[in-house]
């Protein structure tokens, strides 16, 4: 899949190509950084070691080359979400990936979501009370992911971890528990403080967000993150209003769009402009979405 740099216009995109990414994998199974292209990626524990019976948390590291990207859960009009295929000693189970906030990435005409830099993709794991304290337990991750610049490119990699099971209380790692701790000051929550709305007409969304107490809500701009791609036009201006009780965002429907969910997942991003800091807050909802 060929796509341009931020400024440049014609953007082609060759869904067949990405698909290729559900199939591929990387490098062999090692306990180190794989360079895969243009991503390091990595298998990270919070913690030094885990105990009997108590759940803790991994996560895929990966660290992307400027200019690269890889996508959020719904990648809008480019690229896959990355997925994690769990080789995990017996009795053990792992959750589903915790997603950080992403960002919009623009390749007019075309929007994704996704994150530059570098970003975890926390997972709790729960380990049963039988495993044995004093023994090593090893967990392995097939990870796999499309990553996206001038071109979008599928990679993947796979991964291994291994950790001592002790009695007592497991200490945090003291070269990751810091990127966990980040992500949780920073990963949306469900936040009921704030009433949420969604009206669909035939071609726009309309989200409603007012204060649920008699605190008047100020921002300077409101940005929407859907849960489901299709609804709406990716690329299109989320169209800002002030009403009696709060904000209303106005965004273009999907023309090409499948039918609507019976409720509206996303993420909501508000940020406020104080003098020379901007002030960011988001929270994750799902409501009933009202069809007129």
């Amino acid at each position: 899949m060929k796509l341009p740099s931020r400024k440049k216009n014609n953007v082609r995109l060759s869904m067949l190509y990405l698909l290729t990414a559900l199939f591929l994998s990387g490098n062999s199974v090692q306990a180190k950084p794989v360079q895969a292209g243009h991503v390091e990626v990595e298998l990270i524990s919070e913690n030094s070691s885990i105990a009997p019976g108590e759940p803790f948390w991994v996560a895929i590291r990966l660290r992307m080359d400027d200019d690269w990207h890889i996508n959020w859960s719904n990648p809008g009009d480019f690229g896959l979400a990355p997925t994690i295929v769990w080789q995990l000693p017996a009795g053990f189970t792992a959750g589903e990936i915790e997603w950080p906030v992403p960002e919009r990435l623009i390749f007019s005409p075309f929007v994704g979501y996704g994150y530059e830099g570098e970003k975890i993709l926390p997972v709790k794991i729960s380990p049963p009370k039988s495993v044995l304290s004093g023994s090593e337990i090893r967990i392995e991750a097939a990870a796999d992911w499309v990553v996206c610049g001038e071109v979008c490119i599928p990679g993947g990699a796979k991964l291994s971890l291994q950790l001592n099971v002790v009695e007592s209380s497991p200490l945090p790692d003291k070269n990751w528990a810091h990127f966990f701790d980040s992500f949780r000051k920073a990963a949306p929550q469900v936040d009921s403080s704030y009433r949420v709305i969604s009206k669909l007409t035939e071609n726009a969304l309309y989200i409603s967000v007012a204060r649920n107490s008699s605190d008047k809500m100020q921002i300077d701009s409101l940005i929407f993150y859907p849960e489901f791609n299709g609804l709406i036009k990716n690329a299109a201006s989320q169209k800002l209003s002030k009403d009696e009780s709060g904000y209303v965002l106005k965004i273009e429907r999907d023309p090409l769009g499948v039918s609507p969910p019976e409720r509206l997942k996303g993420i909501m991003v508000l940020r406020k402009n104080n003098d020379s800091k901007t002030i960011k807050t988001n929270f994750k909802f799902d409501v009933l979405l009202e069809k007129k």
